[in-house]
């Protein structure tokens, strides 16, 4: 990364217009801060520090740079934390068990418990809020085997760190919404990915998996997704109905 451009990023921040009468959607109304981070969003694309879905694109390090501001996380851990899977922003687990840990929601860091091993494998995630009540959620490997998630290899190779940040997620989810604010993490959007053409299965009162009828679980009611040539074509088929009817208008 030249220094020219490390310089530009520092700028960009330091100089950025602060917040105002705009409110939350400020960064969207005000046309000064939409120009100042929609320039710092060009300046982070063309660097080398960014992962191969933000380098050369301005537009997606726009939105996540929206998304930082917002959480009020810096613009670089943002951008090295936030994911796209299949279309679907998401942050990384350690970002938002970060969030959770320095909302001052919480009396201490979200700690863990292990119990069981192999199959009968747990993970339990709690912590204590700052009016003193105890909160905890748990994720297991039988529930990964149920929900499907075990088609992520690293369910297999490391399973400890899997389920703790499935079990952290669901802690903050539950108990912390205003962290997350409904947004979901990487792990979860590719859990998800990994289940859809796997048969749900349950486990019975004494333990033995049950297999249950497959469930479509992509919820798109048979609509395909656009690819993203599609929806460059429709763009511009916009783009030139608007051009004609400007000129026609104009006549």
């Amino acid at each position: 990364m030249a220094d020219n451009q490390i310089v530009q990023v520092q700028q960009a921040q330091v100089n950025l217009p602060a917040a105002n009468e705009w409110g939350e959607n400020e960064n969207y109304l005000n046309p000064a801060r939409f120009d100042q981070i929609a320039r710092l969003a060009k300046t982070f694309a063309n660097t080398d520090l960014v992962p191969p879905h933000f380098k050369g694109k301005p537009e997606n390090c726009f939105v996540a740079l929206q998304m930082a501001f917002r959480s009020r996380i810096d613009p670089m851990v943002a951008l090295q934390n936030l994911y796209l899977v299949q279309g679907k922003p998401g942050m990384s687990a350690q970002l938002a068990i970060a969030l959770a840990n320095r909302s001052g929601l919480l009396r201490g860091p979200i700690s863990f418990k292990e119990s069981g091993s192999g199959a009968s494998y747990e993970v339990k995630a709690f912590a204590t809020t700052r009016d003193g009540h105890e909160i905890s959620s748990k994720a297991s490997m039988k529930m990964a085997q149920a929900e499907g998630w075990t088609r992520n290899p690293k369910y297999g190779t490391m399973p400890e760190v899997m389920l703790r940040y499935r079990a952290a997620t669901f802690l903050v989810r539950q108990h912390l919404p205003e962290v997350l604010l409904g947004m979901q993490t990487h792990e979860e959007l590719v859990d998800v990915q990994s289940s859809k053409s796997v048969p749900q299965r349950t486990f019975n009162e004494d333990g033995a998996k049950v297999t249950a009828p497959q469930v479509d679980v992509s919820g798109d009611d048979g609509f395909e997704e656009p690819t993203a040539a599609e929806i460059e074509a429709a763009y511009k088929a916009a783009e030139t109905k608007s051009d004609a009817l400007a000129a026609k208008l104009g006549a």
